[in-house]
């Protein structure tokens, strides 16, 4: 609720043309080469530098978001995660970072969502500063690892099924309805602990009130109940809606901007880059929180 406001339709609808401007911008760069690190060029930079925009900070500072981005959901892997001394010192540089954030928009407010967070009111108080330290670091990873992964992965899978790719060349009218099946297809976030709030039962199991629940996002995207042919990527399926976002009072509130990013990213990669092709097998991150690839050689103009 909090930060609401910077994500109602009319807001998203005026970030359609920055977020395009970004995209050409970044495509642009790639067009004097051949072949490139798609996760890097792409994938990683238009979430990071949307989420700059977001901030109300320099777009220079983005790559201070990236890096605790990664330190944040790096989990198990040594590239994004190579010490505890690392950890430690990345976590007091992201504390001090947005604590001058906060006694910035203190004295100067804006829109931004700092803004918003510094200004915010909860039973006529505001935030501690373990909350709003808390909601920065939910914004960081929400706001640009998820994104990133399903351009990503979004990028792969048209890679490997080419069919698919032409459909979308063919009419690009079908982008929207791919955007939510690249999700379904990528499942980003692959699971979430919830707190039962009742005694319940789901599928035979019993489930008591205060119980602690996995929930797999991924093996909800591929429920053979729920989707024809669950295992195959189709940009024509007609339900690809999915639980990529969540559901209910935890749906992810940054989702339509999401979308517009993924939308205009293949609206303009496509033509640009038609027959774009992995050159080896895509490198993931060491993670059993988010399904995220960490560099992925590809070849832009095979």
């Amino acid at each position: 609720g909090m930060v609401t406001p910077g994500f109602t339709p009319p807001r998203i609808k005026a970030l359609e043309d920055s977020i395009r401007a970004r995209v050409r911008d970044i495509l642009g760069k790639l067009d004097r080469q051949d072949h490139c690190d798609f996760v890097i060029s792409v994938a990683a930079e238009l979430p990071i530098q949307v989420l700059a925009e977001l901030f109300g900070i320099t777009q220079s500072d983005r790559h201070k978001l990236l890096e605790w981005s990664n330190a944040l959901i790096g989990e198990d892997d040594p590239e994004l995660r190579p010490s505890d001394t690392f950890i430690t010192a990345s976590f007091a540089e992201m504390y001090d970072y947005a604590k001058h954030l906060w006694q910035d928009r203190l004295e100067t407010p804006g829109d931004d969502l700092i803004s918003m967070l510094v200004h915010a009111r909860i039973d006529g108080k505001p935030l501690s500063p373990e909350r709003y330290i808390g909601t920065f670091i939910l914004l960081i990873v929400g706001g640009n690892e998820t994104t990133r992964q399903s351009i990503a992965g979004g990028a792969l899978a048209l890679s490997q099924f080419p069919e698919q790719r032409q459909k979308l060349l063919d009419d690009p009218s079908l982008i929207p309805n791919a955007v939510n099946e690249i999700i379904r297809w990528v499942s980003p976030v692959l699971h979430m602990r919830r707190t039962a709030t009742e005694d319940t039962e789901l599928g035979g199991q019993k489930i008591a009130k205060g119980d602690k629940v996995v929930m797999w996002y991924v093996s909800a995207n591929r429920d053979e109940d729920k989707f024809p042919d669950p295992f195959k990527f189709d940009v024509t399926r007609k339900d690809a809606m999915h639980l990529g976002f969540g559901i209910g009072q935890h749906f992810c509130l940054g989702s339509r901007v999401a979308e517009l990013q993924l939308r205009v990213l293949f609206e303009e990669l496509l033509p640009r880059y038609p027959n774009l092709q992995t050159t080896a097998p895509v490198r993931r991150i060491r993670s059993n929180f988010i399904r995220g690839i960490k560099e992925m050689q590809v070849n832009l103009n095979p």
